[in-house]
């Protein structure tokens, strides 16, 4: 239990971490809970006890107290399903202790095609607000490119031409960009098949203008954080890139479902609900 722990600190399948502080308290803090019950070894429930009561990572006390704080403010309710709005998970960096941890947010969007027979002179628009940051912008706005052109090569229409087109990150706070791209992505492919989004399901991935109709999803950071996040909130499922899911992360340590995808297809098919559904 102790090297599972090391390993899932490390973010990585084949590693371990090397800040050994802490897992150091942790043998010693699973040593001294089983003299409190007066075994004669130590088990792996004294192991579970110390990681998850007495000695959490900096990045789980962080979130806690985010959830504690701003979590009546925060728009995240996890239930149902709902038309122009999807969660995403992100890393971001606490101002305080530097050190990263997994947020969730929300992320909301509104689609009007433009009536060029009534609207000669109103030109269509593509904005993004509540993501940008400073220091960040051609970052952000790399993203915000991609998911134009996969839209584009998706279903052959301008969302920034043909159409009224807004996403707003609402309430979010240092988002990365390349995370956010998979997550704007199916949020327009909800609104402009007109199919709901399951709000018990939360995404991460970096979305890439793909060849022969097939849209990639590829590998991003921070996803322990992330699928930890995901988790605390009360989401039912969470899906991250393959490549993520196979060297970076093992589900069975999660009390959430963790699904892998390879393809923007493969995202749609576990968010959208079908008239069948």
């Amino acid at each position: 239990e102790v090297i599972d722990e090391g390993r899932r600190r490390s973010n990585k399948n084949d590693a371990l971490s090397t800040k050994l502080r802490p897992m150091i308290s942790i043998v010693k803090t699973a040593g001294t809970l089983a003299m409190t019950e007066g075994t004669k070894f130590v088990e792996r429930k004294h192991v579970k006890e110390a990681i998850e009561n007495h000695c959490k990572t900096i990045q789980k006390q962080i979130l806690e107290h985010q959830m504690t704080e701003r979590g009546q403010l925060l728009d995240i309710n996890p239930e149902g399903a709902k038309l122009g709005q999807i969660y995403g998970v992100a890393v971001v960096k606490d101002p305080y202790s530097g050190e990263m941890t997994g947020n969730v947010l929300a992320v909301k969007g509104f689609l009007e095609k433009r009536d060029k027979k009534f609207d000669k002179s109103l030109r269509g628009y593509y904005k993004v607000t509540g993501i940008a940051k400073e220091g960040q912008e051609q970052f952000i706005a790399d993203s915000v490119c991609k998911v134009r052109s996969v839209i584009l090569q998706k279903y052959g229409v301008d969302i920034s031409q043909e159409y009224f087109t807004h996403l707003d990150f609402a309430q979010a706070y240092r988002v990365d960009g390349p995370s956010a791209g998979v997550t704007m992505t199916i949020l327009l492919c909800s609104l402009l098949e007109g199919k709901p989004i399951r709000q018990d399901v939360a995404v991460t991935g970096e979305i890439n203008v793909g060849v022969h109709d097939v849209v990639p999803v590829t590998a991003v950071g921070g996803v322990h954080e992330k699928i930890k996040a995901a988790e605390m909130w009360g989401f039912k499922k969470v899906i991250v890139p393959a490549k993520n899911y196979k060297h970076t992360i093992d589900p069975r340590d999660y009390n959430i479902k963790v699904v892998p995808g390879e393809t923007l297809d493969d995202y749609l098919r576990e968010c959208l609900v079908n008239e069948e559904e």
